[in-house]
């Protein structure tokens, strides 16, 4: 399964995303973030280049942007 992610940069997403990624059920992760208050630093050092991981920044509040 696909799983997104919002607000995936800050505090709790942050500690998510990797224990997501070790699951064998989960093919990918997308995690979608404004990017106000967290980076994509946060996920740095989870294998970000072997791991099914992507980034889109956003806002759930707009129409349309998920």
């Amino acid at each position: 399964m696909d799983v997104l992610v919002t607000g995936g940069l800050g505090y709790i997403g942050s500690a998510l995303v990797p224990q997501l990624l070790e699951r064998d059920a989960v093919d990918g992760v997308t995690v979608f973030d404004d990017q106000s208050t967290g980076s994509p630093r946060t996920l740095f050092g989870i294998g970000l280049s072997e791991a099914p991981l992507s980034i889109a920044e956003g806002d759930v509040r707009e129409y349309g942007a998920v």
